[in-house]
């Protein structure tokens, strides 16, 4: 789905949702949702004890659909592109010997909205490093 899961700040991330239907669809919209949550709690996500998330970014990307009508059965390919904001802050977890701490998390989201069924929605991390490398 994506061509890269780590990026520099300013980066632009090529992606791509393939998917299809078992009976003809209505497509609303296929959107990438570029995320920056910031997590604190318990950093080790196997535990039960939930954490506190905030998110401090959000920016929604339409991804340009073939056909707004999807026939039963035959793979839709949906592709794209989410910029990374050039003032990005690094990904990163802080964590203390008793497993408490926080975490900076950014986030693809891709949500596919269609006429009379819920939304499909997939999420893959990405990391940003601190320092875009220079050409």
């Amino acid at each position: 789905k994506l061509a890269s899961s780590i990026v520099s700040p300013g980066d632009i991330i090529p992606c791509s949702v393939t998917f299809q239907v078992n009976k003809p669809t209505k497509l609303k919209e296929v959107r990438a949702i570029l995320l920056c949550r910031e997590e604190s709690g318990n950093v080790d996500i196997r535990a039960s004890e939930r954490t506190y998330q905030n998110v401090v970014y959000e920016r929604r990307h339409e991804l340009q659909l073939p056909v707004k009508l999807v026939p039963a059965n035959v793979p839709i390919h949906v592709s794209g592109e989410i910029p990374v904001p050039s003032d990005a802050a690094p990904s990163f977890t802080l964590a203390s010997e008793l497993g408490r701490g926080i975490r900076l998390k950014w986030v693809a989201e891709f949500r596919i909205e269609m006429k009379w069924w819920p939304d499909w929605l997939d999420r893959e991390e990405i990391i940003v490093r601190g320092i875009r490398p220079r050409v």
